[in-house]
């Protein structure tokens, strides 16, 4: 397509044929993206060299079917705006036809549909930037971001589950517990929906439980409990769509410890409440700390700080001290890894002064 773009722009065909032909020509380039050489073969004539670059590609048929009509319809299309002739004015306005026509054409030839691909990317652009600034801590900049886009107002879950996060990461943020008890509220609000438009989500899952736990916490002791198998059944359910994921399997070893440790008058809460209470123990709590350093190792100073914890728990002072040892050597990256070494340090001195 280079050549006739070229030629189209010095005969002043105008930008928007221009455009179009621009558009038509990455939506064949993403799909014939196998490589560079056997899209130049298509766009000018299917020729031995692409075939030679296309052996043992499981997706050729239909790439070269498709990209053929395609390759056609732009050519005849192409054409047309050079056989128009008439006035000045007449040919503004087929090209400005032309333009209009082009590109959700062909784009459809391909398989693509024109808003929707073009909806597809600005919610692949916007992701891509609410991640980097989840990165970097931003989340009230995250936040605005979601409540005014258009995307998030028609109800898309991978934009609502992020501003529940977001809100959720505020509230941790916030000094006043009235005003932390109400970002956790709209983080609830916001990820029940989410969960109610796609309970397949492992992010809806992993967060609905996160915050459900948090918004216990405010609730008291019994709420805690009353909602602990919920709590431990999204992260499971998550678990199983992502076992990929490391936090949600340190966030199913953090249930599994807190149940092994529950203390006596809340043990008889769990019993009043269930006829059968939650049951963990630190062994599992452990096993799952360790799967979640498997799947991503040294990913968060937490985990490592968790597993000294359950040796600890399990009277395994040296394997304890050594990754209490870990944490204290890790690089500090935010409050958190702070805040973990301060209590690695403190753990590992009366250890010390123990044993």
């Amino acid at each position: 397509l280079g050549p006739t773009m070229q030629s189209l722009r010095c005969n002043g065909r105008g930008t928007r044929a221009e455009g179009a032909m621009s558009r038509a020509c990455r939506a064949m380039k993403n799909i014939c993206r196998q490589s560079e050489d056997a899209l130049d073969a298509l766009d000018t004539r299917r020729g031995p060299h692409a075939r030679q670059l296309a052996c043992g590609t499981p997706m050729w048929e239909e790439t070269e079917s498709r990209s053929a009509v395609a390759r056609r319809s732009l050519h005849r299309m192409v054409f047309k705006v050079y056989e128009r002739q008439g006035s000045e004015h007449g040919r503004r306005e087929e090209r400005q036809q032309e333009g209009k026509r082009l590109s959700p054409a062909l784009l459809g030839l391909l398989g693509i549909n024109f808003l929707g691909g073009r909806e597809e990317r600005g919610e692949k652009d916007l992701i891509e930037r609410l991640e980097q600034l989840f990165k970097e801590g931003k989340h009230q900049e995250i936040k605005e971001l979601i409540e005014v886009s258009e995307l998030f107002k028609k109800g898309n879950v991978e934009l609502s589950w992020r501003l529940a996060r977001a809100y959720y990461n505020l509230s941790e943020e916030e000094k006043d517990k009235d005003a932390k008890r109400s970002s956790v509220d709209t983080a609830m609000a916001i990820i029940e929906k989410a969960l109610n438009s796609d309970q397949e989500n492992f992010a809806v899952l992993k967060w609905y439980g996160i915050i459900l736990n948090r918004l216990s916490e405010f609730q008291g002791t019994a709420a805690t409990i009353e909602n602990s198998y919920k709590i431990k059944d999204m992260w499971e359910r998550a678990a199983a769509l992502n076992p990929k994921d490391a936090t949600t399997r340190y966030l199913i070893g953090e249930w599994s410890f807190s149940v092994a440790d529950i203390t006596f008058v809340n043990r008889q809460i769990a019993s009043a409440l269930f006829a059968t209470p939650p049951t963990s123990s630190f062994d599992e709590a452990l096993r799952h700390f360790m799967h979640a350093e498997k799947l991503s190792p040294g990913f968060w100073s937490k985990n490592e700080l968790m597993i000294a914890k359950c040796y600890v728990k399990l009277e395994k002072m040296e394997e304890a001290k050594l990754w209490l040892a870990r944490v204290i050597e890790r690089a500090v990256t935010n409050q958190e890894d702070r805040e973990c070494q301060e209590d690695a340090r403190e753990l590992l001195k009366k250890l010390n002064k123990l044993y």
